[in-house]
């Protein structure tokens, strides 16, 4: 076949998930509604894709549609001709899908208008305007400056109507009235309408809806006590200058935990009970089970809600449980238990406008991670520096990037292993891994599952006297050996 016939049968579709517990959605390019369906793809399983009504989709949003015979009968097999994405081993999505981005707070409304608001302050030719004008189908209003989108403006009805004008916000459409708006809202009037600090204005036509606008936010100052180093954090580099400045006002790092190599995310367990999430090698939240020191000066331990309101003012959006501020240097979540009155459970701090779901697999732990994550990076990384000086440790780079990385342990007594156990004659075992490709003699091997070695070299007693995680296949060991290993 013609490379020019294989281009033909890609599938340029683009299905945008609108919400993730319902699994529904659009098509873009069609305007057809969907719901994912799971079946089984081999020892795993995947979701096939059916076209809903328009009726039953808005009924989902609504939580007023009744489809579990429908749902029952697509997972049966039946409907085959309703299914416009088929699951399969080699495709278990389509070429073109976007999934649902969380939210800082739990949401007190759906429908469509929360992939729109991700496109407010973004450039326009950004990847989310362009989802929230294909979702439009270009019957959107935008207005724009150097900074990037601040409004974009829905008829709901008319010549230039929204294609789904009751499924932009499940529960409103066009001729709904004041009161039946605030009530989707939990708002105390159509004129205070916000969704995370985006204001909402409604117009109306006698008593009835006919345009929704959403107003990009202008994030409120941070109060003057605030010590705004854990902000600062936020985007820095991981061992960066921001990054070391919040570790030691938290009082150091505990344990750094990694979630598998093939994952980007990396978690800092701080000695007060905090936590820096890495993402791709940049800060990208921190969270905290009690105040952290510092950071509201007025608030400390586990305040109440009153108290946090009492503090720093109300906040700029909120649930039953939760709080959101957005603050010019980012955004800042309260979450509160209930034991008797809301008392704080978590703080957690993020960029303006991204939501983060701070949550990692604590898979493996220490310096061990460092020594790992350092191969590839160019030497002027600030991880790279760190572990440059780490006592023992021999970093060699080859064509601008680190390449290998030695730890001499008859130099070093570092606490690599795993978080903070210290093993004085740590054998191949104690580094906590997987099976190893190749074990004799002297020589322990690992390979890496995206690429790289780790080689141990362990004394006739079996204590690792050296450890070096490379790119290249570790000297002393034959290729036939790597190829078909020894343990």
């Amino acid at each position: 076949m013609s490379k020019r016939a294989k281009a033909a049968e890609r599938d340029i579709r683009r299905f945008v998930e609108i919400h993730p517990n319902l699994s529904i959605g659009i098509e873009v390019s069609t305007g057809r509604a969907w719901m994912g369906i799971d079946r089984q793809i081999g020892h795993g399983s995947a979701d096939n894709l059916f076209a809903l009504t328009p009726e039953q989709y808005v009924g989902q949003l609504r939580e007023d549609g009744d489809i579990r015979d429908l749902i029952q009968e697509c997972w049966e097999g039946r409907h085959e001709d309703l299914i416009i994405f088929e699951a399969r081993s080699t495709a278990t999505r389509p070429e073109h899908f976007e999934g649902y981005q969380p939210r800082l707070i739990r949401p007190v409304i759906r429908g469509e208008i929360w992939r729109h608001i991700d496109a407010l302050g973004m450039p326009v030719e950004s990847e989310r305007a362009g989802i929230s004008r294909q979702l439009a189908d270009g019957k959107v209003t935008v207005t724009s400056d150097v900074d990037g989108i601040v409004s974009l403006a829905f008829d709901l009805i008319g010549e230039n109507a929204y294609p789904r004008p009751e499924a932009l916000i499940a529960g409103v459409g066009p001729g709904s009235t004041d009161a039946e708006i605030c009530e989707v809202f939990a708002a105390e009037a159509v004129e205070a309408l916000s969704l995370e600090g985006h204001t909402v204005p409604a117009e109306f036509a006698g008593d009835g809806l006919v345009k929704v606008t959403l107003v990009c936010r202008v994030p409120r100052a941070l109060p003057a006590d605030t010590d705004e180093t854990y902000m600062k954090a936020l985007s820095d580099e991981e061992e960066g200058a921001a990054f070391r400045a919040a570790v030691t006002l938290a009082g150091g790092a505990a344990v750094r935990w990694a979630a598998s190599s093939r994952s980007g995310r990396r978690l800092t367990e701080l000695k007060n009970g905090g936590e820096i999430l890495v993402e791709s090698d940049r800060v990208v939240s921190l969270c905290f089970s009690t105040m952290p020191k510092g950071f509201f000066r007025r608030l400390s331990g586990t305040p109440t809600r009153a108290e946090v309101h009492n503090a720093i003012g109300h906040p700029t959006d909120a649930n039953t449980s939760e709080d959101l501020y957005c603050f010019a240097g980012g955004d800042v979540v309260f979450r509160y238990g209930h034991t008797p009155e809301p008392t704080l459970t978590q703080l957690q701090i993020v960029a303006s406008g991204q939501a983060v779901v701070h949550r990692v697999l604590r898979w493996r732990s220490g310096d061990i991670t460092r020594l790992i994550d350092v191969l590839g990076r160019a030497p002027s990384n600030s991880l790279v520096a760190a572990v440059k000086n780490m006592r023992g440790v021999v970093c060699r780079t080859k064509s601008g990037q680190v390449s290998s990385v030695e730890l001499d342990l008859s130099v070093a007594r570092n606490t690599f292993l795993h978080g903070e156990r210290l093993i004085e004659r740590p054998s191949a075992a104690d580094l906590g891994l997987w099976r190893p490709t190749v074990a004799e003699g002297e020589h322990v091997v690992w390979e890496l599952y995206d690429g790289g070695w780790i080689h141990a070299r362990v004394s006739a007693d079996g204590v690792v006297q050296r450890l070096t995680v490379s790119l290249d296949p570790p000297d002393g060991i034959s290729s036939v050996d790597l190829r078909n290993g020894l343990g």
